[in-house]
Formats: structure tokens, sequence, C-alpha cells
């Protein structure tokens, strides 16, 4: 809602500030020789502070006139606007007020503790709001002074990582830290830090799609084929977008990343290379209308995914290599190959009670950067994260399998006297392997292996069952031999 009324409200917010501000700091006549607030304050244009004047009043009836002089109107537009301001706020929203913030160079695993620290300096001018406006400039710029030399963590603080035993993270009390910071209430934090991208946007893209599903989108992103993130939350399309390009590892994507492209500049999709891109609409009925452009439902001809994370929905490229081979639904050569099937399944059944909990942080973009993930949760999602990179660093072969792997797929380039990537050399043998399986599947002694390994398989289904009936009539003895004791 904020987002619809902001380029109405704007000019309304920014008049009745300004307006406030000079009733409470200007006594009299503003003039240039005693350092005007307008122009100590503002650096405005010569015009812009002539036609600034003009609305104000000031002559000797005081302050009380300049108020006069602010239209119904706009008292009403910036009413609505901070009023909807307030409600989105209890639906744990993060809102970036009109002031901007510009933060450079930041860790992206420290994003958490800048959210936190944001989000108080927010919270702060929200209360402080047309009451002190050169206070609340003061405060801000001490603020980010403290932000800027406080927001580190220490060594060894940053030496804190997840327990390599899975049962270990889940039992261990998590110990909480925090910053302090002067005239700012403290933030409060966990070790390790929470990640936004890849474990608040894994989470959201596993609550909305199954986990094969986002395996299939990312096998479509290693084939560099172009993928559009569509939703009505800036949160979720961010996060989303940054978690697809972490879930590459340890690949790392080469081509265009944009992940908030502006709606005015949708004709961007139509660009030759290949891209991940997020949309962000005003609402349901704007994202309808993105799915049902002409623009949109062309490139998916040519090789355009376009995933609604506000939905749930995905529009595969419809690409004729793409549904010849069918590498859309590529995750089944993982699961096919590498034997991976039932687990795929038992962490999208894991995922499914981790769901359950509705009053999970994993369900809050601001609960999440302030608490993080419960241990149940991190461990469900570094698993799956590990999962992932296991059998995509297996596409790699021999690269990945051997230190000096890459030599075997080099050739020298007599140009530049450097080793260069052979695309030939390294997919070559496999062909060869592949062709040569093909024949050996036709063979006796394949036939004859697998009997062989079926076989052992059913007796070891007949011992298990044997031991699990041999325990239950020692445990029901037992027991009854106690009882008899007893009495």
């Amino acid at each position: 809602m904020l987002k619809a009324h902001r380029l109405e409200h704007r000019a309304a917010i920014k008049i009745l500030t300004f307006l406030r501000y000079c009733c409470e700091k200007m006594k009299g006549k503003i003039n240039r020789t005693s350092g005007g607030v307008l122009d100590s304050i503002w650096a405005r244009k010569e015009s812009d502070v002539a036609q600034i004047k003009s609305h104000l009043d000031l002559s000797n009836e005081g302050s009380k006139n300049v108020l006069m002089k602010v239209s119904w109107q706009s008292q009403k537009k910036a009413s609505e606007s901070y009023q909807d301001m307030l409600h989105n706020s209890t639906q744990d929203y993060v809102f970036i007020i009109e002031q901007c913030y510009t933060i450079l160079g930041t860790d992206p695993d420290t994003h958490s503790l800048m959210f936190s620290a944001l989000q108080i300096l927010i919270d702060s001018e929200r209360k402080s709001m047309f009451k002190d406006c050169a206070k609340t400039f003061d405060d801000r710029h001490h603020f980010l002074q403290q932000l800027h030399s406080n927001m580190k963590l220490s060594p060894n603080e940053a030496k804190i990582c997840h327990p390599l035993s899975e049962l270990e993270q889940v039992s261990r009390n998590r110990e909480a830290y925090k910053i302090e910071f002067k005239h700012f209430p403290e933030i409060p934090y966990y070790l390790p830090l929470p990640k936004m991208s890849s474990e608040w946007g894994l989470a959201q893209l596993l609550f909305k799609f199954n986990l094969r599903t986002v395996i299939d989108v990312l096998m479509l992103l290693l084939l560099e084929h172009s993928v559009l993130i569509i939703g009505d939350s800036y949160e979720e399309v961010s996060s989303c977008s940054f978690t697809l390009l972490d879930l590459l590892k340890p690949y790392k994507w080469a081509s265009v990343f944009i992940p908030m492209l502006p709606e005015e500049m949708i004709e961007f999709i139509s660009s030759p290379v290949p891209y991940v891109v997020g949309v962000v609409a005003r609402d349901k009925a704007h994202l309808k209308e993105i799915e049902a452009d002409s623009l949109v439902k062309q490139e998916i001809q040519h090789g355009l995914s376009v995933i609604n994370v506000t939905s749930g929905n995905i529009q595969w490229t419809q690409e004729s290599h793409i549904k010849e081979k069918r590498l859309t639904k590529a995750s089944h050569i993982i699961s096919h190959t590498y034997g991976d099937d039932k687990l795929i399944t038992q962490y999208d059944q894991r995922i499914e009670q981790l769901a359950k909990n509705v009053s999970s942080s994993l369900y809050s973009f601001k609960l999440f950067f302030q608490n993080g993930a419960s241990p149940k949760e991190s461990v469900t999602l570094n698993s799956i994260k590990r999962f992932i990179e296991k059998n995509f660093i297996m596409f790699s072969g021999i690269i990945s399998q051997r230190n000096d792997g890459y030599l075997m797929c080099s050739e020298h380039d007599d140009f530049s006297d450097e080793l260069t990537f052979s695309a030939t050399k390294f997919h070559k043998p496999l062909t060869r392997l592949l062709e040569f399986q093909r024949y050996f599947s036709k063979t006796q002694l394949l036939s004859c292996y697998y009997e062989e390994k079926h076989n052992k398989s059913e007796s070891k289904q007949f011992d298990k069952v044997s031991a699990l009936f041999i325990a239950d009539w020692v445990y029901f003895h037992w027991r009854k031999f106690q009882q008899v004791n007893q009495s």
C-alpha cells in the first residue's frame, strides 16, 4: 500500500515536514545575511528557494500563520501516507522512509546486522518525525558514524560457525551477543549470523516450490538460460534472486544479474545475453499483467523462464531444444544418475514439517534478521545446500575429481601462449563412456551382475525382518520376566 501511495504523497510529506521545521526553528524573517535555515539546511537552486519562500508567511504574525498556509489536502495526504506506513510496519515489513541511505562495501555475511541497525534508525526517526528535525539530522549522522565503526565482528566471533555434527547443532544452546550504540538501543544477535540469501531466501523458494523444482531452475541456470523472478514483495524477490546465484556453487554466474529491475525497464528482458532479473509488482493484479505481457510471452518461447514467488507458479521456457531434451525436468538426472531420488523426497518432507510452524522466523524477513533460524531449520537448510553443491560439482567431471584434472581439459593457445579450456576434451571422453555403456547394457555380464545385486538386497531385507522379529520376541519375554519378579 505504501508503494502505491508513494509518488502521490511524497510532495505532501516534504512540504509538511519543511513547514513544521520552519515553525520550530525560525523566529522572525529569514534573511541570507543571518545564515537562513533555508540556505543552511537545503542547498537548493535560487528558483527553488524563492518558490518555497513565496509559500511562507514570514510576517510578524508568528509561526501559527505559517501552519495556516498548509492546505487541508496536503495535511490529509501526509497523514494518510504516515498511517499507511504505521499499518504496514505491523505486518512485519521493513520500510525505508523518505530518507535514503547508501551503504557501500557491505559484507553479505553481516547483512543481518546491517538490517537490524537500519531498523533501529528507522524506528527512532519514525518516533521523532515532525518534532525536532535538526536533532534528527544530528542523531542520524552520529548513528551512521557508530554504524561504520561498531558493525564488525571480532576475529574470534568471525570464526564461529555451525558444528559439523547436525546432532550437536540441534542440541546446542545459542549464545547471545550485542553491539552497543551511544544514545541508541543495543543490537542483540546470535552467532553464526543469519544468512539473508542462503537461508531466508532458500526457505522462501522451498516453501513456494519443492526441492526438485528448485533444482530444475538451477540446472537451467547452469546452462545459462535466463530467469525472471517476479513478486509483490521486495524482500522475497531480491532474496530469492540472490539465493539462486548462491546455490550455483561451486560455479559463479558470469552474466547479467539485476536483483531489482524497475518496472518501466521491463523491456530489458529482450536482452540477447543470459540474465537473472527480479521485478517487483505493485500488487497481484499487476503480477498477472506481467505474466500476460506479450513481450514476456515472446521471450518464454526463446529460453526465458518466469518464477512468480508470490503465487508459487513457474512458466517454463518453451524453447524447442529445451523441450525436446526435457531439460526443464533435469533434476531427474541427479535422482537417477546419482541415486538421490529418495533423499530429495525426504528433504521435501522435512520442509513440509518446518512450514507447519507458522510462528517461525522463516515467515518474516524482520524476525529472521533479528533472530535467525532455529537450530532444526538451520540444519535442514544447510544440509540441502550441501546436497545441491555435492551433486552440481559432479557435473564438472575430471576437473573436480583431481587437482590436475583441469590439464586434461586444456589446450595450448599459440597466440597467447597460455592454456585455455577445451570443451571437446571435456565432453569427448564422457561421450565415449556413454557409448560404451549403451553397448555394455546389452551384455549378459551386466545382466548377471544385476541379478547378483538384486538377490543380495532381498537377502539383507529378509535378515532385517528376522532380526526385528528376534528383538521383539526377546523384549516381550524380558518385560514379562521383570513383571513376574516385581509381583
